[in-house]
């Protein structure tokens, strides 16, 4: 009789350890819960939802270029570790899922918190910093601008398709071009309620203004945000 009862209880202690939950998976569902409580807060609205809405349009670009792709390759070698050093390969597809979970959701979670921190142009700059290194061809801007016909008004708003093929190919949200006569400063920008930014190449040994947040892109050419 207490040979069967120490055995029914070692095996009920057994299933209960099979059924414990990894510090893993509770550390996933946090993030997912964390998740839901910020998006709950941009339905929101009001003050909060303003913030993080604020956070998460200031994320995006870094989002894009930075942490997306650094997610991806840490997922990547954590899936390769399991698979080919540690030859795991059990429960390929919910490991997968759970480890792209936790390190998109953390460094996603980590952007997003400091890009709600003022000034969020900074961390938008930084962003679209990239964007324009991938898209902008500042060479080829300029040559563009010298061999435009000049136009007296420097605020004169340039058709899209006059663009140069770099700027259109960096527009997200169509945006506005213009270039000045007399120095042949091209000016390019786009904007909302949130703020306005954009590309500014002028001649090599312009320096960046001092009234908004920019950041050189290279000699005489730089992006801003204000």
């Amino acid at each position: 009789m207490s040979m069967n009862s120490d055995s029914d209880s070692s095996t009920n202690s057994s299933r209960t350890a099979g059924r414990r939950v990894s510090r893993s998976t509770r550390f996933a569902l946090t993030i997912v819960v964390i998740y839901a409580i910020l998006l709950a807060g941009l339905c929101w609205g009001s003050i909060v939802g303003h913030v993080l809405f604020l956070g998460l349009v200031s994320a995006a670009f870094l989002a894009v270029y930075v942490a997306g792709p650094l997610a991806f390759v840490l997922w990547a070698a954590f899936m390769a570790h399991r698979l080919f050093i540690r030859k795991n390969r059990g429960s390929i597809f919910r490991a997968g899922l759970k480890s792209a979970g936790i390190i998109f959701g953390t460094i996603g979670l980590v952007l997003w918190i400091v890009a709600m921190i003022p000034p969020n142009a900074r961390t938008f700059s930084a962003g679209y910093w990239f964007h324009a290194k991938v898209w902008a061809d500042v060479e080829e801007i300029r040559a563009w601008a010298a061999r435009r016909t000049p136009s007296p008004d420097r605020f004169e708003h340039i058709p899209t398709d006059q663009w140069p093929a770099s700027l259109r190919r960096m527009a997200v949200s169509g945006g506005t071009v213009t270039c000045d006569p007399k120095n042949f400063t091209v000016i390019f920008y786009e904007g909302c309620g949130y703020g306005h930014w954009g590309l500014t190449v002028a001649a090599p040994g312009t320096p960046p203004p001092a009234d908004r947040h920019a950041i050189k892109l290279q000699d005489g050419a730089w992006v801003w945000h204000e």
